[in-house]
């Protein structure tokens, strides 16, 4: 037979479909097997739960809160200073280094200064002429009365010679009834009376206006223009004194953005230098909404670095945020995702924290067991 030819194939006989195992019986085992599993999955977890809470009715105190784990960034308080020159010039002198520690005032850079001196000089020489001329209003305002005294004596004096011409005038007036004089002669010394009433009109009336005149406005603006002039001599040394980029306090030098020769736009434009202020480090964690809750204050908080298991250091809560805002950038990073709104709570870190480094990326987990010691 065609089978004895190769006996390691077992013959294929058909089977009659009444001799066929019944498959029906099989599905309900499985389907009765999975429903004792999730069952008994189900009592088992309300039997957990419902210990846990008996544990925490019966215990003394309540159980901790769950350990949170999120991701925060290294800061300093305050955060970074980005320095830039207040006005706008050309840069000839670089002193700072990335990296070096200066003390508060130091120089970090020059700009070209000369057109600051003169204007300094231009103020300087119109802040003499302000003075002088203030020297002389003072010097007015002392002889306004003597002015005013000298006046009043040139009235005296017109009104002295208005008398005596008038006496000539009644004089040769009676000469004429006797035709001793001309009419002519009458006629001039009656001239000589109106020009004298005239100066005596003129006299009073310089007198008048000199005693309406008050020194003390003249001296009060002669004042005020030394006072603006002072001003502006002060405001061209300031700017002078711009044209040095100085240290705002103690600290490092982050970043230099500046290089010798090239223009800088002044105030609003790139950050010439990015300088850390030598100021205690601290961590702010970025905590989601559906999270807050389980924060407060004094929360323990254990910090590592994500790329360096070994490097762990602790903390505790200080401050926790009253808004939801956008994630912070401490550097500046434009990858950085900003579009789910977090509070920031600051996380304040205990002795030790040397290697921690301006927006560096670490995790921090809050609550839980007492955090681990600080890396030296």
């Amino acid at each position: 037979m065609p089978e004895l030819l190769n006996p390691t194939f077992a013959p294929v006989r058909s089977t009659p479909p009444a001799a066929l195992p019944p498959r029906r019986p099989a599905r309900w085992r499985t389907a009765a097997i999975v429903a004792a599993i999730l069952v008994a999955g189900a009592g088992g977890f309300l039997a957990a739960r419902h210990g846990a809470r008996a544990v925490t009715h019966q215990g003394d105190s309540p159980a901790p809160p769950p350990r949170l784990v999120c991701i925060g960034y290294v800061d300093v308080e305050g955060g970074p200073v980005r320095l830039s020159p207040a006005q706008p010039g050309r840069v000839v002198e670089v002193l700072a280094r990335e990296g070096d520690t200066v003390p508060a005032g130091a120089v970090l850079l020059r700009l070209d200064d000369e057109p600051a001196r003169f204007a300094v000089q231009q103020a300087e020489a119109a802040l003499k002429a302000a003075e002088a001329h203030a020297a002389r209003a003072r010097v007015r305002s002392q002889q306004h009365p003597r002015q005013v005294a000298a006046l009043g004596a040139a009235v005296e004096v017109a009104e002295r010679r208005l008398a005596a011409a008038q006496h000539v005038l009644d004089h040769k007036q009676e000469l004429r009834r006797s035709t001793l004089v001309t009419a002519s002669e009458v006629a001039v010394a009656r001239e000589q009376v109106n020009e004298l009433r005239a100066a005596v009109s003129a006299a009073r009336e310089q007198k008048a206006e000199a005693e309406l005149t008050d020194p003390a406005v003249g001296l009060r603006e002669a004042d005020a223009d030394v006072a603006s002039y002072r001003a502006r001599l002060g405001q061209a040394r300031h700017a002078l004194a711009q044209c040095k980029l100085c240290a705002p306090e103690a600290g490092s030098v982050l970043r230099v953005s500046a290089r010798k020769g090239e223009a800088l736009a002044g105030a609003g434009s790139e950050a010439a230098i990015l300088f850390c202020p030598d100021r205690p480090r601290l961590v702010r964690a970025e905590i989601e909404q559906e999270f807050i809750g389980r924060v407060q204050v004094g929360l323990p908080a254990s910090i590592e670095d994500e790329a360096d298991p070994e490097g762990r250091w602790s903390g505790h809560v200080a401050a926790i945020g009253d808004w939801f805002s956008q994630r912070r950038s401490v550097l500046q990073q434009p990858a950085q995702l900003k579009d789910v709104p977090v509070v920031e709570c600051r996380i304040v870190l205990g002795p030790g924290h040397g290697t921690l480094r301006i927006g560096q990326r670490v995790q921090v987990t809050l609550g839980g067991p007492a955090s681990a010691p600080a890396k030296d």
